[in-house]
Formats: C-alpha cells, structure tokens, sequence
C-alpha cells in the first residue's frame, strides 16, 4: 500500500489511463479498459502497457468500440450474432425466441478483451495471438 492507503497497481492503473485519456482525445473511458491496461500493466512496465494499449486502440482497430454511442460495439455484437446463427443454429434461435441480442451477453468481452474472465496466467498468450490476428482470433 502506498501513503494514502492505495495500492501501487491502482496508481499505475490510474496514471496509464490518465496519460492515454490525455493522448487520445476521441475515445471516451469504457468499463472494460481497465481490466485490459490492468493486465497488460502485469506484464509490462506503466511505459509499455500505455504504449501496448495505444497499440490495441491504434493497430488492433478498437478505437470505435469507445467512441461516443459505441459503434465498435454494435459492429462486434452483429458479427458474433451472425456467427452464432452460422454455427449454432439452436442456440441462435433460443436467443432469438427470448429476444437476447449479442451485445447484452458480449459487451463485457468486446470491452475488455476478455480481460476479466481469461486467468491471469493465459491473458499473456491470449494477447500475443490477439496482437498477431487481431479480432480474427477475438472471434
């Protein structure tokens, strides 16, 4: 614990996402963003996780899951249903019959990356395979 009574990892969680609020003006902070600077902070330096996180936004096309009214999410939701509906038609048409639309099931995962569900001992194989195929490997 640090003198005020929180954690360092809180602190460097904090800093990381206050110094990518200041660098990306366009992105609103999303629940979800800290579950993924928070691992990203597990496996590297506050430098490199803000940099890696830049990188996710940038690189691995995120930028519009957090833009005002959450397009990327509406984007991701539709694909998983449509892959759903491909590939597990019972399942699909349960969902529908209960009007469950994706994103009250996937905006967690879409948000975070699976971030707060994934074991901390697999989320740093889980974001080398989603750096290389990006939301290939996501779906």
């Amino acid at each position: 614990m640090s003198q005020n009574g929180v954690s360092k990892g809180v602190m460097s969680l904090k800093r990381v996402l206050t110094a990518f609020a200041n660098y990306e003006r366009q992105v609103d902070y999303v629940q979800g963003m800290n579950f993924i600077v928070g691992q990203l902070l597990l496996h590297s330096s506050e430098t490199m996780a803000f940099w890696l996180f830049v990188s996710l936004i940038e690189d691995c096309d995120m930028r519009d899951i957090y833009l005002p009214r959450l397009p990327g999410l509406y984007k991701h939701s539709s694909i998983i249903e449509i892959l759903i509906e491909r590939h597990l038609p019972n399942l699909s048409r349960h969902l529908q019959l209960h009007n469950i639309k994706a994103e009250m099931y996937t905006s967690e995962w879409i948000f975070g990356l699976f971030a707060s569900v994934i074991p901390l001992d697999q989320m740093g194989e889980f974001f080398n395979l989603y750096f290389q195929f990006k939301w290939i490997f996501f779906y």
